[in-house]
Formats: C-alpha cells, sequence, structure tokens
C-alpha cells in the first residue's frame, strides 16, 4: 500500500492499493496524452477540446482514488 498526500499536507492522505494505483495511473496516462495533443495542434478549437478532455481524464483520477478508498478526504 502507498500513502499519497495532496500538497495542502497529510489531513489529505490517502492509502492506495495496488488496484487502485493503476486505475488512477491509467487516467492521469490519459489526461497527460490528451495535453501532450494539445500542444501539437495548432487550432485553438482544437487545442480546446483536447485540454478539457485532460482536464476530464485528471478529473476522472481523483473521483476514482476518492471512490475506491474509505479513508479518502479530510480525517
Amino acid at each position: 500500500m502507498v500513502r499519497e498526500c495532496t500538497e495542502d499536507g497529510d489531513s489529505d492522505c490517502v492509502d492506495m492499493t495496488p488496484e487502485t494505483i493503476r486505475d488512477v495511473e491509467y487516467y492521469r496516462a490519459q489526461s497527460e496524452s490528451c495535453a501532450q495533443m494539445a500542444e501539437m495542434v495548432s487550432n485553438p478549437e482544437e487545442k480546446g477540446r483536447w485540454l478539457r478532455l485532460a482536464e476530464q481524464w485528471r478529473q476522472l483520477a481523483e473521483e476514482i482514488k476518492n471512490l475506491k478508498e474509505p479513508n479518502a478526504g479530510p480525517q
């Protein structure tokens, strides 16, 4: 098990199981891929779409982390 904390401090720490780590890492990787695509396109509309997708993947990673961890959130 791995302990992951936000930048705000120890009150937002979560104990991560291997399964949760894999899921969260997958969603974060998808977010990063979308952000990289946004950097590669020159069309502002396309760039905006890729950035929105990146943000949605990042938010999903956070939601999955919080749903799978009963100790998530302030303690």
